[in-house]
């Protein structure tokens, strides 16, 4: 595991994880899907397929540094970004869950969410079981040999409530 810097979260956030001269192309503006190339040369090289392109779809510069000043105010060796809520939470499913595994989640959520619990994870042989979002004794009733993830937002989507994370059986950690 490498040494993870010890200078404040302020400091951090601020500089993210660049090194000052050590860039190779820079943020046009503030949204991270733009970038500039010092030469097009230096575009060229770097967008060769077999090179790992940095292109909208397969990379961006400006998105591995908002992804290392992340990991770096985390203090952990790696983070992801991702385009939309419903990308990071998608992912994070499919990569967590398989053919046969129990999903445990709060009715409360957001409806993209709850969609993809309801309707497409059974198409993959995947079953959820909704809850009632306060009732904390429901989460654990609900909880089979095969139930590989409790999901629970909080607060809620739409309606704001606040879940007390211990109380329904996670770790009090993002779940």
């Amino acid at each position: 595991m490498k040494k993870h810097s010890s200078q404040h979260s302020e400091t951090k956030a601020v500089r993210g994880a660049t090194e000052p001269g050590q860039e190779k192309w820079s943020a046009v503006h503030s949204d991270l899907s733009d970038f500039h190339f010092r030469s097009h040369g230096q575009r060229r090289a770097i967008t060769d397929y077999r090179q790992r392109p940095l292109l909208y779809a397969y990379g961006n510069p400006t998105n591995t540094v908002a992804e290392k000043t992340v990991a770096a105010l985390e203090g952990v060796d790696a983070a992801l970004t991702f385009s939309s809520g419903m990308g990071a939470i998608t992912t994070t499913l499919m990569a967590l869950l398989k053919n046969g595994d129990h999903v445990v989640a709060q009715r409360d959520i957001y409806g993209g969410v709850n969609k993809f619990l309801a309707q497409w994870l059974p198409k993959m042989g995947i079953e959820t079981t909704f809850v009632d979002t306060t009732e904390y004794e429901q989460h654990a009733r609900a909880i089979r040999p095969n139930t590989k993830l409790l999901y629970l937002e909080s607060p809620t989507n739409p309606t704001l409530r606040v879940v007390d994370f211990k109380k329904s059986g996670g770790t009090g950690e993002a779940e």
